[in-house]
């Protein structure tokens, strides 16, 4: 810096008459280079030992991108030295490249946790950047090829450009995406509205009569269907399925009471195949063909919507249109099927709450019930903060990580869990957070495969963020999967082998035949007989 404000860097720096930029080095130019060439390889060696520390943890490839840059800084610092070449702003490029990897490693992997309004003005000055870049190239490329356009000072024209764009064109189409959702698909199709509340809903109930009731009622009024029921499995026996809402169906059955199912054969194997898959597909009626037979108790019906989960059905949907309604169509169908996911998931959250409401009557509301609930969970659960704080974790948790519960309670979870001194790369809390929908990951953790869910809790106003997590040792599930992996080549190997054979035999058995036709034909002295003896015992030697 002293060497710089006393021109002791450049000597001589300014234009000649044709409008090329010069400078001059002075004395003091090596002096500044070295000290800046010292910091830069000084950072580089920090940076390159510490990625060489952690080869195998990911921490090591947060280095990688700092560590690029830094070697482009050093590659644009030294082209100053070279008045030819420092003539052009390469070392602000270099440095420009430099910045961009030091932002994106710290986005990448969650160095620094920005607020929502940091992040909206990140942003919108990358998108101005952009927008800013793309006007350029689209005046200057008006520019060359109509001479009448003359936009004045076009980098000037084209930022203010972008800054309108990220002002004031990007809210507009958000607040018309807005109304176009708000108010033109609703009144088009009332359906998807439906289907869209509906899904809302159902993330917030837990009460299996509730949910019942809740689907039951805005199928009626959304889809203008004639009857919708909904079954589920009996907490009690889960072998048997009960009618838990019913909507306009005529039937006698009552609510509570057992469904016998009397499928046919074709709609069992449709069912047996989405267990299989762990899916949830609309069965519907092709136009013309007969309805759906369901149970003797019940009317046939056009559509049949399983809610599997753990590759198990848990309960069904059940629709029933008037005889003048014409076939559903694919559109209705698709919004059937988002439902369908979301109902499944919420009827087993449902079944959970029913079968822990079973084993304790008598808990209430209080904090006794919610601890019941909480430890009820087989998988370790924890309610944790936007900083990382253990906040609150079940029985399974305690157990899991080997700690006394209030040695968790307040202590950092990654430090808790696994004994680190910063977030987990595999962490997507904050993802959780931000979008408030659940997130997932997996990770392979001291020789096991942990599977890891976070669940964004809604919070009063004002209030800090959190969140849940759920652990799951997978390592089992995945040696499983790669077992049948194995097991599905070794089956497919003895398939092809044996089609191999069965190609072979057919063209044996054929010169096997004919040599035995020809071998009766020629008499023994023949000197062709012993040659079609050889070719009988070869053929058949090789059909054994």
């Amino acid at each position: 810096m002293y060497l710089n404000f006393t021109g002791n860097i450049v000597e001589d720096v300014g234009f000649l008459s044709n409008g090329v930029f010069y400078y001059t080095l002075a004395h003091g130019a090596l002096i500044a280079y070295s000290i800046s060439y010292s910091y830069l390889i000084l950072t580089l060696v920090l940076l390159f030992f510490g990625s060489k520390l952690k080869p195998l943890q990911s921490e090591g490839k947060n280095l990688l991108l700092p560590l690029i840059g830094v070697f482009i800084m050093l590659i644009g610092i030294f082209m100053n030295l070279f008045p030819e070449l420092g003539k052009y702003p390469i070392d602000i490029f270099s440095s420009t490249i430099n910045a961009l990897l030091l932002f994106y490693t710290i986005y990448k992997y969650k160095l620094i946790n920005y607020s929502r309004v940091g992040l909206y003005i990140i942003y919108s000055m990358i998108f101005i950047i952009i927008a800013s870049v793309v006007y350029y190239l689209i005046i200057s490329f008006i520019q060359s090829v109509t001479t009448d356009f003359i936009p004045g000072n076009s980098a000037s024209l084209s930022l203010l450009l972008g800054i309108v764009t990220a002002f004031i064109m990007y809210p507009l189409r958000n607040m018309l995406a807005y109304f176009v959702d708000s108010v033109i698909i609703p009144r088009r199709h009332p359906y998807q509205t439906t289907i869209k509340n509906l899904s809302h809903k159902l993330t917030t109930i837990v009460n299996l009569q509730n949910l019942g009731d809740e689907v039951v009622k805005s199928l009626t009024l959304g889809l203008k269907t004639q009857w919708v029921i909904f079954i589920a499995k009996q907490i009690e026996n889960k072998d048997n399925f009960i009618l838990v809402a019913n909507s306009k169906c005529q039937t006698p059955l009552k609510e509570g009471e057992k469904v016998n199912f009397t499928f046919s054969h074709e709609i069992e194997q449709k069912l047996l195949k989405q267990s299989r898959e762990n899916s949830s597909s609309i069965i519907s009626v092709p136009e013309g063909e007969e309805k759906i037979v369901i149970s003797s108790a019940l009317p046939p019906a056009d559509l049949l919507i399983p809610l599997i989960f753990r590759k198990q059905i848990g309960g069904y949907i059940v629709i029933g249109y008037e005889n003048t309604k014409s076939i559903v169509s694919p559109i209705e169908l698709d919004a059937l099927e988002i439902l369908a996911s979301q109902s499944s998931l919420s009827l087993e959250n449902a079944l959970s709450f029913e079968q822990l409401k079973t084993q304790g009557k008598e808990l209430t509301l209080s904090k006794n019930k919610l601890e019941a609930i909480f430890n009820g969970i087989a998988s370790p659960v924890c309610l944790i903060s936007i900083e990382y704080i253990i906040q609150e974790a079940n029985s399974a948790a305690v157990t899991f990580f080997g700690n006394n519960k209030k040695d968790l309670i307040g202590s950092k979870c990654y430090r808790a869990f696994f004994q680190r001194d910063r977030p987990c790369a595999f962490c997507k809390a904050l993802d959780c957070l931000h979008t408030g929908i659940l997130q997932e990951a997996d990770a392979h953790i001291k020789e096991k495969i942990y599977s890891f869910q976070f669940h964004n809790v809604r919070v009063p106003e004002n209030e800090q963020n959190v969140f849940i997590e759920i652990i799951t040792d997978i390592t089992e599930q995945k040696r499983l999967q790669e077992e049948m992996f194995r097991t599905e080549k070794m089956a497919g190997i003895g398939t092809l082998a044996t089609g191999i054979a069965h190609e072979l035999n057919n063209p044996l058995a054929a010169i096997t035949g004919t040599a035995e036709i020809m071998l009766s034909e020629v008499e023994k002295e023949n000197p062709h007989h012993e040659y079609l003896n050889d070719i009988l015992a070869y053929s058949k030697l090789l059909q054994m």
